[in-house]
């Protein structure tokens, strides 16, 4: 009998855990930490993206296999954008291109004077390659 009840409180304790998860789950929130608030958006930008009259779409050129520290690059500018978007609504859409796939758009983008940077990655424990690697954000 002990055995049940015991296995009933877990049961529900998961239950409302599950509960709680899915409630909370429609809510954004993002605490930061920092002393100086690095990872937080300013109350200005807050307000723009809000404020935004006409859809805003970013493409970042910024995809592909790239090394540890610039794949962090990438995922600070991804959660960058995706908090914008909480205050921005459907007004923001961003993409990630990586134009080593599209020599158009390489073509494109040298014509803007824009040149890509040489980066190593490590594709086995003896070989590594270089990449070519655009760290250029267009706003439209």
């Amino acid at each position: 009998m002990k055995k049940i009840q015991a296995n009933l409180r877990w049961l529900i304790i998961i239950g409302i855990i599950v509960v709680l998860n899915l409630i909370l789950s429609s809510f954004f929130l993002r605490v930061d930490l920092t002393r100086e608030k690095r990872y937080s958006l300013s109350r200005l930008t807050k307000e723009t993206v809000k404020n935004f009259t006409h859809p805003v779409l970013v493409t970042v050129y910024l995809e592909g296999e790239f090394p540890p520290n610039v794949r962090e690059f990438q995922e600070a500018i991804r959660t960058t954008l995706l908090e914008m978007k909480q205050y921005a609504g459907d007004d923001l859409q961003f993409q990630f291109v990586d134009p080593r796939e599209n020599p158009d758009l390489q073509r494109v983008l040298a014509e803007r004077g824009l040149t890509p940077i040489p980066v190593r990655v490590r594709v086995s424990s003896t070989e590594t390659r270089t990449n070519k690697m655009w760290p250029v954000l267009e706003v439209y």
